[in-house]
């Protein structure tokens, strides 16, 4: 049976994080009853940065649909964050799923509303000393037709299991699929990203206070591996694709920025330095 629903939310049964956040939306589902149809939970029954498109397949995701994966996030500093990301490996290390240099589509409109709601619930809890934002492009899967995006819940294994995190990603995640399933047309400017560190602090505050979304973000460390391909996977691989390239100007080598210009430019695309 084909899941005709406009946003599929998945999540790893052994993932604490997602299976968290998962029950807190069933809750909230009730709330929201102009979703109904709309939207789907679907429990994996593997790690979602392996998947393909034969599971998505077989799970009876339409090929129009939306895929938000719910998730933990980890990290060597242990630093609490919530976070959102596009899925890709820019580089030739492809040991979190996926295929090495190849991105995944992403889904800047929706991405870009689960940012904000994410800020908006933040700001009105009592919840401090987080990291809120989003994430350069990393991980697995990179081999699926549909665009995709993960939410996440960082970054040890304390974080994970605190049951208001999970009613808070959960809030955020409805109240972003509230506003992109009302949404009748493209109501951002789809931006690839060039730059900055892995937590693009800058950027994340340009998604949250203007018009602009994001397809991918190639952060710095992935530059030294940047030719062609990559750069036009992030410039197309987005529903829709970019129409900007932002080029962090402290980050990016003359190099770099050659191959980023050219391709551009072939594209047609425009290009702003930040």
């Amino acid at each position: 049976m084909v899941l005709m629903v406009k946003v599929a939310l998945l999540y790893w049964r052994e993932d604490p994080a997602g299976r968290g956040i998962s029950v807190a939306i069933r809750d909230l589902l009730n709330e929201y009853g102009e979703l109904s149809g709309k939207v789907s939970l679907v429990e994996l029954g593997k790690n979602p940065l392996t998947i393909t498109q034969d599971d998505v397949d077989s799970l009876g995701i339409n090929i129009d649909s939306h895929i938000v994966v719910l998730s933990k996030h980890s990290s060597e500093s242990g630093r609490p964050s919530l976070t959102v990301h596009p899925a890709g490996n820019p580089g030739n290390d492809a040991a979190l799923g996926g295929s090495p240099r190849r991105l995944s589509y992403s889904t800047p409109l929706l991405m870009k509303l689960l940012l904000s709601m994410l800020f908006k619930k933040v700001s009105g809890s009592d919840i401090t000393g987080f990291y809120v934002g989003l994430e350069a492009t990393h991980h697995g899967p990179t081999d699926l037709d549909n665009p995709l995006c993960f939410i996440e819940i960082g970054s040890t294994p304390e974080m994970w299991v605190r049951v208001d995190l999970h009613r808070l990603v959960g809030e955020a995640v409805m109240g972003a699929l509230n506003d992109f399933l009302s949404i009748s047309e493209q109501s951002c400017v789809v931006v690839a990203s060039f730059g900055e560190n892995h937590y693009p602090a800058r950027l994340t505050r340009r998604v949250i206070e203007s018009n602009i979304c994001v397809s991918h973000i190639i952060a710095r460390y992935a530059l030294k591996n940047l030719d062609e391909g990559i750069v036009q996977q992030a410039l197309t691989k987005s529903v829709p694709p970019a129409s900007m390239v932002f080029i962090e100007k402290n980050s990016v080598s003359r190099a770099s920025e050659n191959v980023i210009l050219a391709k551009a430019k072939e594209l047609g695309i425009k290009i702003e330095y930040y």
